[in-house]
């Protein structure tokens, strides 16, 4: 056996392992050819016989893709070729941002726990990646400083508290529609909601950011309120599609900054965890609904 039959035993090998790589093609049944009829010319036959090459014709020699058909860059080549190039998309990218994700949450997380505990935001940074077990580093990758985070715990906390009232509004009784009936359901609404204790949480959170004259502390208390007061005017609209608009938000919104008010005068002159620190909430809250409602009239 001389090279040149290896070199010519070569690619009719690889045409061989590729065509055992592709599903045989469907064809028409043919009576048997007459004896000493020349072998098919289709190179996908399955039972073709290599031909011999003369000396001299080297077309046996061009690549493998260009001989499996007549037609150069047929479909079929084509797609037989680039099947090896396809890649699947790596879970890299998603393990990092979820790895990224539980970071972030791990961080808030005992921000969370350390202004709970403390009743403020007077803790480190050192203090904060300690409790969220992870490097002082990682705080910074997801926070530019520790107002930040101190911040983005109170929206996630303000979250929470919206979402408390809107369920005590939409499980406060319906009534007639009438404006005294919406009244009594916003009351209801304001006794059932356990308003102390985020307003508590917020004010030991925000307090040293206001007293530092940080904007966002003040733009954070505002949005607390704003946001309350929209949720109530649309549970409000929602069971009372007929309500006067005017009449919903002029009501709406004299209980909720009127609690924006005895708010702050409840943590300066209360001591939210003296006993009797909720009565005094409570006593607070009737004197605004008494309030409200009777106006200002003279007294007779």
């Amino acid at each position: 056996m001389g090279p040149g039959h290896l070199v010519a035993q070569a690619p009719d090998r690889a045409e061989a392992h590729l065509a055992a790589l592709t599903p045989p093609r469907r064809t028409a049944r043919t009576s048997k050819a007459p004896s000493g009829s020349a072998p098919s010319a289709d190179p996908h036959g399955a039972f073709a016989r290599p031909v011999p090459h003369p000396p001299g014709d080297l077309r046996h020699l061009r690549p493998v893709s260009a001989r499996l058909h007549p037609v150069h860059g047929c479909t079929a080549c084509t797609h037989l070729l680039t099947v090896l190039d396809v890649t699947l998309p790596s879970p890299v990218t998603d393990r990092r941002a979820a790895l990224k994700a539980r970071s972030r949450q791990a961080i808030l997380a005992a921000a969370d726990a350390l202004l709970r505990e403390r009743g403020d935001a007077q803790f480190s940074v050192d203090e904060l990646a300690a409790r969220a077990d992870v490097a002082r580093r990682t705080v910074f990758n997801h926070f530019d400083s520790l107002d930040d985070v101190v911040l983005s715990t109170c929206t996630a906390r303000l979250n929470e508290v919206i979402h408390e009232v809107q369920t005590v509004a939409s499980t406060t009784p319906v009534g007639d529609g009438s404006r005294s009936a919406m009244f009594d359901e916003l009351a209801l609404t304001l006794r059932g909601a356990d308003l102390p204790e985020a307003i508590t949480y917020l004010a030991g959170a925000l307090g040293p950011l206001a007293e530092g004259n940080d904007p966002r502390a003040v733009v954070l208390a505002q949005e607390a309120f704003s946001r309350v007061a929209d949720h109530l005017s649309g549970e409000l609209v929602r069971r009372y599609p007929v309500a006067d608009a005017l009449d919903v938000q002029l009501l709406v919104s004299s209980l909720v900054h009127g609690v924006a008010v005895i708010a702050l005068h409840w943590c300066t002159t209360t001591d939210p965890a003296a006993p009797d620190a909720r009565a005094a909430w409570d006593s607070l809250v009737d004197r605004l609904i008494d309030s409200v409602r009777a106006g200002y009239m003279p007294e007779r």
